[in-house]
């Protein structure tokens, strides 16, 4: 007979081959053998939340959490549905208790600075970056936050620093050399800005001159991209 922890395995094979329905019904026979089986519902969540079934993956990380409610994974994963799903408030009590059992984990302050943002909570989100940094200090995405977070505030000069370090960890991040343009406009320095776009413009194809808010405005001013 079959037990348990082979139905899991059965189950991970499918799920690396992101066949999902099958690896799903392997989780749910190893859950009837073993309904404390914690790992099972948390890849039994995961598979749903691949299979954008997003409420069944958000069942089953909290019986993971209630069977392990250490469970790092499952909170995090949990949290990130939250924070898909607009509900930020659940996302950042679960990112909180992730800090609270894993304090270095830089990803999980940015979630939840992401969250905080989103509920306005500008220097609570801020600390969190800065946090993140601390730990990883080669985290480009932690950098763009903070810098997207300070430009809000009006402190454009800090965040242009901030983009300035995400571009030169990742020199292909389009969206911080957007951002650090838009903060170079609205600090009146307008030569830089323009040169930001037209990074953007010759490197990522996906970037249209209707996107980039500030554009306009700089040339009905009379300015030029430069070539």
């Amino acid at each position: 007979m079959i037990d348990a922890e082979t139905n899991k395995i059965h189950g991970d094979r499918c799920f690396e081959k992101r066949d999902y329905d099958s690896a799903i019904l392997e989780y749910t026979k190893a859950i009837r053998l073993k309904p404390d089986y914690a790992e099972a519902f948390f890849m039994r969540g995961r598979a749903y939340a691949d299979n954008n079934e997003e409420s069944q993956a958000i069942l089953d990380y909290t019986q993971a959490i209630r069977f392990k409610p250490d469970y790092v994974e499952a909170l995090y994963n949990r949290g990130m549905l939250y924070y898909f799903n607009d509900e930020d408030f659940r996302a950042i009590a679960d990112y909180t208790e992730v800090i609270n059992l894993k304090p270095d984990y830089a990803e999980a302050f940015v979630m939840r600075g992401r969250a905080y943002y989103l509920i306005k909570e500008d220097e609570q989100a801020e600390a969190d970056y800065t946090e993140a940094i601390r730990l990883k200090p080669d985290y480009s995405e932690a950098f763009y936050e903070r810098g997207n977070v300070r430009s809000e505030r009006e402190r454009y000069e800090d965040a242009i620093a901030d983009y300035t370090e995400a571009v030169r960890l990742k020199p292909d991040y389009s969206e911080a050399f957007v951002r650090r343009g838009d903060a170079y406009y609205l600090a009146d320095q307008y030569t830089f800005s323009l040169r930001d776009y037209a990074q953007v413009l010759r490197m990522d194809p996906a970037y249209s001159k209707e996107q980039l808010i500030f554009l306009e405005d700089l040339q009905k001013e009379g300015y030029k991209l430069p070539l």
